[in-house]
């Protein structure tokens, strides 16, 4: 009898391990584990999710838990081990976590009603003059009751079929990309019979490589060391930094750069790929006081002049300028970096004058304000009216 008893605890304690965790979920009668994907026909609005029945004792343990993304909601059924998952009004993707109530740990299935991404046959440059027989596929699996359209559209001096655009019915369109005089392709599916619902569109560059979502911040302020990274610009693109102007030392990782300058320098980088290099891109990484270099007279009476960095950028200004009042403690005088990169003085000599005549004699605080992914302080200047 206790050899019994021992045996009945141990099922009992494999039972509940073996519950901790879903083995699968089933989502509009399909089984899916974790991390996988399910497709849902368009035209749904809901669709039952359930779990195997595990029995283990403990009535809350029979339950299943569904926490969805917040664009979806769940809806309890008559059955412990079902619920009703109300997708998303406007058909836009989202995931579900299932687990047991009452055990910690579950799974996470992702769920879609656009059609998949399509997938391109060769993701090889195109150069200026030359042409390509590409391939795109979109692996979905209603095309029996909602047939998905593949879109093709061309930018610049790109073409495809001999046009602008083409359009082919199915899961598969094959079709000519002649790139005349650079430029770039894009490819996506539809649903016509759901309000052409679009699946995400695969964009490709052709030609020599172009500098893409470039983004630089303070890494170290005690160095002045900054990090510059964007995104690859695809197979066989190599990268070169240079300091154009002032003095830093580079150090490359592929397409992105540790940059340390003491005391200020304008970087460009270039991309490189079998058809050319293409234009540079070139930003400028203040000194270690930052942007702002002097600002004259203190006190003044009519005109306040601020000069910036000898090597900021006239094109790409990524800071605002505020004059505030200390005693309103309101902002007089706003300069958006748009503004700025408008002012002729700003882009012969650094130089912006801001006539302070009318404005009520007082103590004011000029505030240059950095892009907040600069990581920089914001700098600030005491001012005095006369």
């Amino acid at each position: 009898m206790r050899f019994c008893v021992v045996c009945f605890f141990w099922l009992l304690s494999l039972q509940a391990a073996i519950a901790v965790l879903p083995s699968r979920v089933n989502i509009d009668g399909t089984w899916y584990t974790n991390g996988q994907t399910a497709y849902i026909k368009c035209d749904k609005t809901n669709v039952n999710v359930y779990i195997d029945l595990v029995i283990i004792p403990g009535p809350s343990n029979l339950k299943i838990s569904v926490s969805p993304s917040s664009n979806f909601t769940v809806s309890s059924t008559p059955s412990d081990i079902m619920k009703t998952l109300n997708l998303d009004p406007s058909r836009q993707n989202g995931w579900i976590d299932v687990a047991h109530v009452g055990i910690s740990g579950n799974i996470r299935v992702y769920i879609r009603q656009k059609p998949p991404t399509p997938s391109i046959s060769v993701e090889a440059n195109i150069c200026a003059g030359n042409s390509r027989s590409i391939t795109a596929t979109s692996d979905y699996n209603f095309q029996g009751t909602h047939p998905i359209n593949l879109v093709w559209e061309t930018y610049g001096g790109v073409t495809v079929n001999g046009g602008s655009s083409f359009t082919q019915n199915g899961t598969s369109s094959t079709v000519t990309i002649a790139n005349i005089s650079n430029g770039s392709y894009s490819v996506k599916a539809v649903i016509p019979s759901c309000g052409n619902l679009e699946s995400d569109v695969v964009n490709i560059k052709l030609g020599p490589p172009v500098i893409t979502n470039p983004n630089y911040w303070l890494f170290d302020p005690g160095s002045n060391m900054w990090q510059f990274s964007q995104t690859s610009g695809g197979p066989g693109v190599t990268y070169s930094f240079y300091v154009s102007s002032g003095s830093a030392v580079l150090n490359p990782q592929n397409q992105d750069c540790y940059i340390t300058t003491p005391n200020g320098a304008t970087i460009c980088v270039t991309a490189t790929n079998s058809c050319g290099t293409g234009i540079p891109y070139c930003f400028y990484l203040p000194p270690a006081g930052g942007y702002l270099k002097t600002v004259y007279p203190n006190p003044a009476t009519d005109l306040l002049s601020i000069e910036f960095e000898r090597d900021v950028s006239s094109h790409i200004v990524s800071f605002d300028l505020i004059l505030y009042s200390e005693k309103s403690m309101e902002a007089v005088k706003r300069l958006a970096h748009e503004d700025l990169a408008a002012k002729d003085s700003f882009h012969t000599n650094k130089k912006l004058e801001i006539d302070v005549k009318d404005f009520p004699r007082g103590v004011y605080y000029i505030h240059l304000i950095p892009d907040p992914k600069s990581n920089l302080p914001i700098q600030k200047v005491r001012v005095v009216l006369e």
